[in-house]
């Protein structure tokens, strides 16, 4: 099946989202980056490569990067991300824990 000139059978043999595909090669045009054939095979590969690496599902890869802009698929980059966001996790619980206890110290 093609999408702007783009084959998604790539994406599609490896459980991608047609829909993510199709919003990668879109955001690929927006940042005046159009993704080669070749270039766009080598990214639902690497999005593949996060899926076996436990990082996040082929799709969910292909979803972060559309909605960052980046002009790849990068499991250092999505590593990344995700430690940056269990990091502002932790420490947002952390901060409610010592609000409660000034609260009990309080009362």
């Amino acid at each position: 099946m093609l999408y702007k000139k783009i084959d998604l059978t790539q994406a599609i043999l490896s459980n991608i989202e047609q829909e993510a595909a199709e919003a990668f090669i879109d955001m690929r045009i927006s940042i005046k980056k159009p993704a080669t054939q070749r270039a766009f095979n080598q990214n639902m590969a690497r999005a593949v490569q996060c899926e076996n690496m436990g990082l996040c599902s082929a799709t969910e890869a292909v979803d972060l990067t559309s909605d960052k802009c980046w002009q790849s698929v990068s499991p250092e980059y999505i590593q990344s991300t995700q430690a940056r966001q269990m990091s502002a996790i932790a420490s947002s619980q952390a901060g409610l824990i010592k609000i409660k206890q000034r609260e009990r110290i309080l009362l």
